[in-house]
């Protein structure tokens, strides 16, 4: 989806859509509807370099309406959790859903970074 196309999409549900890492990549490296505020990946592979494409999407300015994220059960490993937030940084993210992932002590100790310097408010 390019940069200002489907401008009234507010919810994106991808949910169980056998979307592998490198899927996931590419639709993140295009990903950019300005009023997206729901997106639902669960279910899907995103793998780390699926979560790296995700914060660079983010870093670079798409997803500004994002307020909710939904990466339940996408085998997210220590490795993809800390991808993901080490670049995540949403403005307006409400709800942050990550049951069901291997985040480990790597990608929780990136997530509690990401909240103390106020990427996830």
């Amino acid at each position: 989806v390019q940069r200002g196309a489907l401008p009234a999409l507010e919810e994106l549900n991808l949910k169980s859509c056998g979307l592998d890492e490198d899927g996931c990549a590419a639709l993140f490296e295009g990903l950019d509807p300005p009023g997206l505020k729901k997106l639902v990946l669960e279910g899907n592979g995103l793998g780390t370099r699926g979560c790296a494409a995700l914060a660079a999407a983010v870093q670079r300015g798409a997803l500004p309406a994002l307020e909710e994220l939904n990466l339940k059960s996408c085998g997210l490993d220590e490795d993809g959790c800390a991808a993901l937030f080490e670049g995540l940084d949403p403005p307006g993210l409400k709800k942050l859903v990550l049951e069901g992932n291997g985040l480990g002590t790597r990608g929780c100790a990136a997530l509690a970074a990401a909240v103390q310097r106020g990427a996830l408010p």
